[in-house]
């Protein structure tokens, strides 16, 4: 356990340096809740463009193609 604790340990100052140096962050935790945020929102972006992409499909077989 505390040999995993001291590989780790540098990946826990790596996020306090980037929290120092970013003025956009007050804490590791706020930066990792900001990524979460981010990747919630690109999966549901990608799920509304997955699905006006089959609406556009399905548009053009009902309508025709426009050129």
């Amino acid at each position: 356990m505390d040999a995993k604790m001291k590989d780790y340990h540098v990946y826990e100052e790596y996020l306090d340096q980037v929290v120092e140096y970013c003025s956009d962050f007050t804490s590791v935790q706020e930066m990792i809740n900001r990524y979460l945020a981010l990747l919630s929102e690109k999966n549901f972006m990608a799920q509304l463009q997955e699905k006006n992409l089959r609406l556009l499909e399905n548009a053009e077989k009902r309508y025709g193609k426009a050129d």
